[in-house]
């Protein structure tokens, strides 16, 4: 099992957050061991932070994925960023961003809901996101789900597979990802 835990914000400004996992030994867990710390390394909040696991690389090893909340640019548009954690089958890598919203597209990651699994059928994990995409001004409520196929060392950008636009009102808020 991974763990991200929240360190909070330490007096030099800068969050912390570390990965922690606990390995089954078929009949119980073990003890909790830290295998990533953003400490000294890069600023990372918890709190902007949106958790899935699977083998992204194809490896066999299971991989850590944070679909991540980078707020807004100077021009108002939403930044998310997706980034991994390698399972190197000890410990994991620093985190590598792997997909970047800004300069492509305005991604809200509030109105994001994010899961994984191998939703091509080639071996890797994939990523898929439900957004949100509000009300129309009839009151239909409008709900995508995209996702981000990964080609073993990276991620294509978000493709949109379902919308709900002009079929049906699904609410987001009251939709969960399995």
């Amino acid at each position: 099992v991974g763990l991200l835990y929240d360190y909070g914000q330490g007096s030099d400004g800068a969050n912390r957050t570390a990965l922690w996992t606990l390995t089954s030994s078929g009949s119980g867990f073990g003890k909790p061991v830290k295998v990533w710390d953003s400490a000294g390394s890069i600023s990372w909040d918890w709190g902007r932070s949106k958790v899935v696991s699977g083998d992204f690389d194809g490896d066999g090893r299971t991989d850590v994925g944070v679909l991540y909340g980078n707020g807004q640019t100077s021009d108002g548009a939403n930044r998310t960023a997706l980034w991994t954690l390698t399972s190197n089958g000890s410990g994991f890598g620093a985190p590598v961003r792997k997909w970047d919203s800004a300069g492509s597209i305005s991604w809200d990651w509030e109105r994001s809901k994010v899961t994984s699994g191998d939703f091509d059928g080639d071996g890797r994990t994939d990523v898929g996101v439900l957004y949100d995409n509000g009300q129309g001004a009839d009151g239909v409520s409008r709900t995508a789900l995209w996702t981000l196929t990964s080609n073993g060392s990276g991620f294509g950008g978000p493709v949109r597979k379902w919308d709900s636009a002009g079929s049906i009102s699904w609410s987001w808020g009251r939709s969960e990802l399995t």
